[in-house]
Formats: structure tokens, sequence, C-alpha cells
């Protein structure tokens, strides 16, 4: 059975928290404790990267072909890697293993992975 975990983006203090999954209650990944979104919730894909890190929703992972970032998508309810700005989406298993990727870092702390690529 898979873990189910995940981490909480504090969008104040700007670190991440470890989390119960009690916590991340909103699909959309949005946790509030009464006043404003201070937490964005990223979930465990139940998966890891060649190193053995967790891959979690909000990952920015790199692999052969170049540079992606993982999210949740509701219309399928399934983790994807968004490549390149498209809206199309490839599921891990369809177009990339996760043993063939590596973290090189969060949609949260390292934005500029991003530019130009996804």
């Amino acid at each position: 059975m898979q873990e189910i975990k995940c981490r909480m983006w504090d969008t104040i203090l700007n670190c991440y928290y470890e989390s119960s999954i009690d916590s991340c209650v909103d699909k959309k990944g949005i946790y509030t404790f009464g006043t404003g979104n201070r937490f964005i919730a990223d979930l465990f894909t139940g998966k890891q990267d060649k190193n053995g890190k967790d891959i979690y929703a909000g990952d920015i992972l790199r692999d052969s072909t170049g540079i992606c970032l993982v999210s949740w998508n509701d219309n399928f309810a399934s983790f994807c890697l968004q490549r390149n700005g498209w809206a199309f989406d490839h599921f891990f298993g369809e177009a990339v293993e996760s043993e063939d990727t590596e973290i090189i870092g969060n949609v949260h702390q390292n934005p500029g992975l991003l530019e130009g690529k996804c």
C-alpha cells in the first residue's frame, strides 16, 4: 500500500514542514488555519527519484530529455509531468520512469529553474 503523506510550504516563513495527510484535506493543495492561505500542501507521489529522494507535487525534475514539473491533475486524478509550457501532461510510467529522474529543486524555492523550460 502506498504511503500517504505531504509536506506543507509556509508562504510566510518560506520553509517546508512535514505533515500528516490529515493536514492535506483540500484537493486544490491549499490548507488554511482560518486566516488566509498560509500553507500549500505538496502531496507525495509515492515515487522516488534515482537518488532515493521522495518526489512530491511541486518538485522540479531532470531526466534525459530535460526539465519537468510534477503536478496534480484533477481531471485525471493523477500526478503528471509538465514540460516546456505544454498543457499536455505525461503520467509517471508513461513517458518517464521516476527512477530515471533527479529532483533538482521545487517550485517554491527554485522557481527560476522553470523559466523558459516549463
